[in-house]
């Protein structure tokens, strides 16, 4: 059977036939424990059970983690920055107990709330000022020090032309910080939610007090991780958890089990997956449930590369794959209409499949690279060791070998190698997940900036529009000629709209999702 075929039709029959084996299994399974107390019973402990599918955290520090969801999750447990996202998706004031904004949006004054770190020690503007300053110092290894830029002098400080004196935050006082920005900007509260804004001590370490509503109690490496109730926390009276525990379970099947079990209270996004198999057998015990979220898939191209600095080159990729068959088959996601999540899109763009679009930009692209159609390389194709991204990463090998006869090299790694090598350029083509930081797609668009090889003078030029205005309808003329020039210059190929799939424990309550897509466990309690 060719490749194609058991992608797209052998695997859809494999599921029919198993999902009917598997559901006399679960049958019977029911069937018994209906002789049993309920799996997931009511939990007087207030003890949540987890599970990491991808592993360790990279870090403790929101510096060096803040690309990982599952370490985002985490660090909504262990820290609090001046504001936090409430369960309607609202930037609250939280390590700040009030802010004063001058006129024109370009001073925050914050005043910090009475809180103290879990040893016992206050938390002071002064964590926050010299924990911001280490993040945009040129020596830091924050991974996402332009989430700083919004902040006066940020980007020339990261850039060594200005000293980290004139950085535009400043501790008055141990309650007063002062925040002067390098542009307008109506998001700041939902921005600094972010945890990479959380106060540090020691900032440049693995941290090892905090300041949020949990603390680490014991971390068993490549086992599990837990944690416990922070005593010290300005809002402890409002935390029912006692404790949290973390297992470190790679295999899919073995967390379906767990959770089948009661073992795990949560499967699914944001921090496990659950097979497609799985997630038929939930949806027929009316356990799955599902979120629109803002996550979405883009196929990343190192433009670096001599044979994919050619747009043509990069757009005859995104000709020969069929959306509409991922998301039926592989992804289980919505078509995209847009570079952007579909909520975030002020208009639709094309990806359409057409294999003969395909071929012909291929031989424009090989004309401009000078080359024969045996003269293109071998290129790599690095995904995340899943089983829906190999399917994919056999797809897209599939589909450009038969439309552009080109040869394609899978390389599967580990999710923190992946991201890592990703981090750093190190890769031929290889996609993820990708989602914004705080409610505006000018997060997920400065990111491709300068990405890669790839830079477009009119497309930062309106990157920088959006940044220095308030004015909605200009902001909008900005976004949409920065999104026409990504569908001309194809610098990434996007593939999907995701929906987030899960399954929860009945009497959990108090959990909620943000903007983000991590979800936020802090206020989570057992009914």
């Amino acid at each position: 059977m060719k490749l194609e075929a058991w992608i797209l039709d052998g695997l859809i029959l494999k599921s029919k036939k198993m999902k009917k084996i598997l559901s006399v299994i679960v049958l019977c399974t029911l069937m018994f424990s209906c002789q049993k107390t309920s799996k997931h019973d009511k939990k007087t402990d207030q003890i949540l059970k987890l599970i990491f599918q991808e592993g360790d955290p990279t870090s403790l520090n929101p510096h060096r983690n803040i690309t990982h969801i599952r370490c985002v999750c985490l660090n909504k447990l262990l820290f609090e920055g001046l504001t936090r996202i409430n369960a309607d998706q609202k930037a609250a004031l939280a390590g700040a107990s009030s802010v004063n904004i001058s006129k024109d949006l370009m001073e925050y004054t914050f005043t910090i709330r009475k809180n103290s770190w879990s040893s016992g020690d206050p938390v002071t503007a002064y964590d926050y000022e010299s924990a911001w300053k280490e993040a945009v110092s040129p020596d830091s290894i924050c991974l996402r020090p332009d989430l700083f830029y919004v902040i006066k002098n940020a980007k020339e400080i990261r850039n060594r032309e200005k000293n980290i004196d004139e950085f535009g935050v400043k501790a008055l006082d141990d309650k007063t910080l002062q925040v002067k920005l390098a542009h307008p900007c109506t998001v700041l509260l939902e921005l600094l939610a972010n945890s990479i804004f959380s106060p540090l001590k020691k900032a440049k370490d693995e941290p090892s007090i905090f300041n949020g509503p949990f603390i680490i109690e014991k971390w068993n490496k490549t086992k599990n991780l837990i944690l416990k109730k922070n005593n010290n926390y300005w809002d402890n009276e409002k935390i029912s958890l006692n404790t949290i525990e973390i297992n470190f379970i790679k295999d899919i099947a073995t967390g379906y089990s767990l959770f089948n079990n009661g073992e795990v209270d949560w499967i699914g996004s944001p921090i496990s997956s659950v097979s497609t198999e799985d997630a038929d057998i939930l949806e027929e015990q009316k356990l799955l449930e599902t979120r629109i979220s803002t996550l979405i898939f883009w196929i990343q191209i190192n433009t670096k590369h001599p044979h994919f600095q050619s747009k043509h080159i990069r757009k005859a990729l995104s000709y020969a794959i069929d959306r509409n068959v991922i998301n039926k088959s592989i992804t289980k996601g919505n078509t995209p209409i847009s570079f952007l999540p579909t909520s975030m899109a002020p208009f639709e763009q094309s990806f359409e499949y057409n294999p003969e679009k395909a071929k012909e930009c291929f031989d424009v692209g090989l004309q401009e690279l000078q080359i024969s159609k045996n003269e293109f390389p071998e290129i790599e194709l690095s995904y995340f060791i899943n089983p829906k991204m190999k399917m994919l990463a056999q797809y897209l090998e599939q589909k450009w070998n038969k439309i552009l006869n080109i040869r394609t090299k899978l390389i599967g790694k580990d999710w923190n190698y992946f991201r890592s090598s990703q981090e750093k350029g190190e890769y031929d083509i290889g996609g993820c997940y990708e989602t914004a930081l705080f409610p505006d797609p000018i997060d997920l668009l400065q990111r491709l900036e300068k990405k890669e090889g790839w830079e477009n003078k009119e497309y930062q030029e309106n990157i920088f529009g959006m940044k220095n205005t308030i004015d909605e309808e200009q902001k909008r003329s900005f976004l949409e000629k920065a999104l026409a020039i990504l569908g001309e210059e194809m610098p990434l190929i996007v593939i999907t709209n995701a929906n987030q799939t899960f399954a929860v424990n009945e009497h959990l309550k108090g959990y909620f999702f943000d903007y983000t897509n991590s979800v936020d466990f802090s206020r989570a309690y057992f009914d």
